[in-house]
């Protein structure tokens, strides 16, 4: 026995997704005809005309809410005046309303179930005639029907069907009453049965059937147009975010470069700067040598510095000694130093110390300042 080829394999695989493909779209056109055609989806008012033996109902259907309006008995011309004056009469029937729908009575529908080999549903509806024949002892042009398609039979080679039979005198005698009245046919209905009959096989006014289906619809119409828009505009939302975060990416990384830019100069810029001060530093040392010793040579025997500070022309000290208001006077006695003063008041310390804070100002070369506002030794 030879073993299957590849392309066995694919034609294998072709014709189990097409099956499963379509068992969805069966699926999906079942569950959307019977949402469309169920009860609550009726959300609008409908002034309807109960057709019965020898009488009319005329009432107001909103959703699963019956409100009677009246009634009128008999048929022809007088009744069409009676349903008129009704319906101008009532305070609930909107002025002006010409669109409405008819209901049979159901004992006046015949049901059938029968199964089909599975196909389309335009292929099962050019089938389904041939089956009429089979299924109502009157002639099928004496007859309306509609067909819903059930589920699939016991293999998925066959289709369950049910058929709704009603004679063409009873639908007609109604619609020709509603039309006697002005009015036009919009929806034909059964009662007990909550699917309306097919607008491409029973006698209904096109422009009618659309003004009803948007009473119906128009709140779920809106909702699902809103919902439209407002993904709409996230969406432009969206766009607008990211062209402005385009926008942003690229003045960031102009910024960036212009940063870059900036950093290197400065760098530059510093280098030089080094280099300048680096010969004044170096001229500067001397002077500052000199001062620090000068400092060290004056302070009396028991005196140590914790802090020596260097700023422009002036000098800032911090330390300890035996006596500290002998420090103010050896400072003042030298040549290089003047108008020395205590910044705070002496502190004693431990082992009869004194700690001082002075400051006094230099009186050499005033020539030889250094570029830098601030100098600072601590000694050790």
């Amino acid at each position: 026995m030879a073993s299957p080829t590849f392309s066995d394999s694919v034609g294998q695989f072709r014709g189990v997704a097409a099956e499963l493909l379509a068992e969805w779209r069966y699926e999906l056109a079942r569950w959307v005809r019977e949402l469309l055609s169920s009860p609550w989806m009726r959300g609008g008012e409908v002034v309807q005309l109960n057709v019965g033996a020898g009488e009319v109902r005329v009432d107001v259907v909103a959703s699963e809410k019956v409100e009677h309006i009246g009634r009128t008995l008999g048929a022809g011309e007088v009744a069409a005046r009676e349903i008129s004056t009704l319906l101008a009469g009532s305070e609930r029937v909107p002025r002006g309303t010409t669109d409405v729908a008819v209901q049979i009575p159901g004992e006046e529908v015949l049901h059938r179930r029968f199964e089909l080999p599975a196909a389309r549903r335009s292929t099962l509806a050019r089938a389904v005639p041939f089956e009429l024949e089979r299924l109502s002892p009157i002639e099928p042009d004496r007859l309306y029907y509609d067909f819903t398609v059930l589920q699939s039979g016991k293999t998925k080679k066959q289709a369950e069907l049910e058929i709704r039979i009603v004679k063409r005198a009873s639908v007609d005698a109604a619609v020709a009453l509603a039309r006697e009245a002005g009015l036009r046919v919009g929806a034909i209905r059964f009662a007990g049965d909550a699917r309306e009959a097919s607008w491409r096989s029973f006698p209904v006014d096109r422009v009618a059937w659309l003004k009803l289906k948007w009473r119906q619809w128009n709140v779920l119409a809106l909702a699902g147009l809103a919902a439209v828009l407002a993904i709409a505009a996230l969406f432009a939302a969206y766009l607008r975010g990211a062209a402005a975060a385009d926008e942003l990416s690229a003045e960031l990384d102009a910024a960036s470069n212009r940063a870059a830019i900036v950093h290197r100069l400065a760098h530059e810029i510093g280098d030089v700067q080094s280099q300048i001060e680096f010969p004044l530093a170096q001229k500067r040392a001397p002077f500052l040598m000199r001062i620090l010793s000068e400092v060290t040579r004056e302070l009396p025997d028991g005196t140590w510095l914790n802090e020596f500070e260097l700023d422009g022309g002036k000098v800032h000290i911090q330390g300890y000694s035996k006596s500290a208001s002998d420090v103010v006077g050896e400072i003042d006695r030298s040549p290089l130093f003047a108008n020395a003063q205590f910044m705070a008041p002496l502190q004693s310390a431990q082992n009869g110390n004194e700690r001082f804070d002075l400051s006094f100002d230099v009186k050499g070369p005033s020539d030889v300042k250094p570029r830098r506002p601030h100098a600072r030794v601590t000694p050790r």
